[in-house]
Order: structure tokens, then sequence, then C-alpha cells
């Protein structure tokens, strides 16, 4: 589907822009990868903690597509905050250390840009508050952490589905 872009020097620029993936894609993932966790390590059997290892790597790669998508979407803000492009939001969580901080920024302005196209659009969906955006963070950091992780994906996924089928009915996303 082709959302419209930000209208630079009187042209307009088409931004291809897919539904992000559904995060009970993602839930399932991490479902998974924790029980398979806590039954190697409860039954002492290294042959269940080697199946974790493709399911991290298989829960990583759709974290990513998720979130590459939804920094698509947030290229359509006009908010006045830094955004980095999608391939720089997700390359950047790569990058050993800086990533800590990253993650930070990440969810904080993902949430700002999701939340202002969603208010400018008259969506009515849940906002999400930049504080909850934090606490993603720090769940992310924290393996414990990761149900608020897939709370706040439902969050970023509804609005994004809504901004989209906004689109799709034809009705502008951006002015």
């Amino acid at each position: 589907m082709t959302v419209q872009g930000k209208q630079m020097e009187g042209k307009v620029f088409p931004v291809k822009v897919k539904r992000p993936i559904h995060p009970i894609w993602l839930a399932a993932l991490w479902g998974v990868e924790a029980v398979l966790l806590v039954a190697g390590v409860v039954a002492g059997n290294p042959t269940l903690l080697a199946y974790v290892q493709p399911v991290s790597i298989a829960f990583v790669v759709l974290n990513c597509i998720f979130l590459f998508r939804l920094w698509q979407l947030a290229q359509m803000s006009d908010l006045q905050i830094k955004k980095p492009s999608p391939g720089k939001a997700i390359g950047f969580t790569f990058i050993p250390f800086f990533n800590l901080y990253w993650v930070f920024i990440l969810y904080r302005n993902l949430a700002l840009h999701l939340n202002h196209l969603t208010t400018d659009n008259k969506i009515s969906v849940t906002l999400l508050t930049v504080g909850v955006a934090l606490v993603v963070a720090l769940g992310i950091i924290v393996p414990a952490g990761g149900i608020i992780v897939m709370i706040v994906n439902f969050q970023f996924y509804r609005a994004a589905k809504e901004l989209l089928e906004k689109e799709q009915r034809g009705y502008p996303t951006v002015t």
C-alpha cells in the first residue's frame, strides 16, 4: 500500500508503508523462548537450551521488521522531533553499548510520532505515554520485562493499523 509522503518543494514523495506484522507472532516466539529456557535450566538439559538460540534469532528478526515498518509510518509525522530513518533506527540497536542508550530514543520517539499521527488524524486509539515507552526500553534491557514490551507492541500495532486503514479508505493521513 502506498501512503502519501510529505510535500517538499511542491513535490509529493510516495512512501511504501506495509502494515507491521501482528505482534502475536512476537509474543508467541517470546513465550516459546521463555519456556525452552526455563525448561532447559530446570531440567538441566542442554539439548533444550540449544533450541533457544534459533527461536531467539527468529524473535529478533521479526521484532526488527515490526519496528522498521512502524518507523516507516512514523516518517509521515510532522512533529518537530528528530526522527531517524527506519534503517538507522533499527541499525543503531546493533551497536554494542550504544544500543543501551538508543533503545530509549527508539521507543520514546516512536511513541511520540505515532501519538502525533493518530491525534492529527482524529483516530481514536489509546495513546501511548512517553513514560510507558521508556519503561519498554527498560523492559528490553531487563529480560523479565518482555510482557510490558508485548503489551506496548500491541498498542503500536493498533495505532499503525488504524492509520493505514484510514489511508486505504481514501482519507489522507498526511495533510
